[in-house]
C-alpha cells in the first residue's frame, strides 16, 4: 500500500497505520507499507501538537497476487601457485587441489 500527500501545515505530523511519517519542508509526505492479503482499515491522521486534526479511514482489500523471490550468489575466484615441496605436502587425498581457482554458492527462496 502506498500513501502520499501534500499541503501539510507546518508543525503538523502525519501518521499512517500507527506509524509517524516524515514530512518535508514543503509539506509533502510519502509512505509505503506491506500488508498481508485480506481486508484492512488503514488510518491516515494529520495532527497538530495538541493532537487535533484530520483523520482519514480507508477500507482496502488485497488479493494474494504478489510473489517475492530473494536470491544471493557468493563467488570466489583465485589463482594459486606453489613450489614443488608445497605440492608434496598437499597429500594425495586432499579434496581441493592446490591450484583450485573457483569456489562459490547460490541460495534462493
Amino acid at each position: 500500500m502506498k500513501v502520499q500527500g501534500s499541503g501539510i501545515p507546518a508543525g503538523h505530523t502525519v501518521w499512517v497505520a500507527g506509524r509517524q511519517i516524515p514530512v518535508d519542508p514543503q509539506g509533502n509526505f510519502a509512505a509505503e507499507e506491506i500488508l498481508p492479503a485480506g481486508a484492512h482499515s488503514v488510518e491516515v491522521a494529520v495532527l497538530d501538537d495538541a493532537g487535533n486534526g484530520s483523520l482519514y479511514l480507508r477500507d482496502l482489500e488485497f488479493k494474494r497476487t504478489d510473489l517475492f523471490y530473494v536470491g544471493i550468489a557468493d563467488l570466489t575466484v583465485s589463482k594459486n601457485s606453489a613450489s614443488a615441496s608445497a605440492k608434496l605436502q598437499e597429500g594425495e587425498n586432499d579434496p581441493h587441489p592446490y591450484n583450485s581457482s573457483l569456489d562459490g554458492r547460490l541460495a534462493f527462496i
